[in-house]
C-alpha cells in the first residue's frame, strides 16, 4: 500500500506543487526521506518503476516471513536488508 504515494508524488511534482517540507510514517517514512534527499531532477530518474521496484522489495515481503523475523529477531523487518536497500 505505501507504493500508492508514488502517484500523489509524481502528481505533485508534474504539477510543479511537490512541498519543501514532508514527513510521514511507516512507508510515507520512506517515501519521505526518498523525497527529502533528491533534487526534483533527481527525483523524475529515480521514480521510475524498474529503479523502484528493485529497492523498495522490503514492502512486497508477506506477512508471515514479517511475523517470523519478528519472533527470531523483534523487529517486523529485517535491519541488514533495510541498510542494503536504503544506500541506493
Amino acid at each position: 500500500m505505501g507504493c500508492y504515494h508514488f502517484g500523489h508524488v509524481r502528481a505533485l511534482l508534474d504539477e510543479g506543487v511537490l512541498p519543501h517540507i514532508i514527513s510521514g510514517t511507516s512507508a510515507g517514512s520512506v517515501v519521505a526521506a526518498l523525497l527529502c534527499t533528491r533534487t526534483d531532477e533527481e527525483i523524475r530518474r529515480d521514480m521510475r518503476p524498474e529503479i523502484l521496484e528493485k529497492t523498495l522489495t522490503c514492502f512486497t515481503k508477506p506477512w508471515m516471513d514479517r511475523f517470523k523475523n519478528v519472533y527470531q529477531n523483534g523487529t517486523i523487518f529485517d535491519q541488514q536488508e533495510w541498510l542494503d536497500l536504503i544506500k541506493w
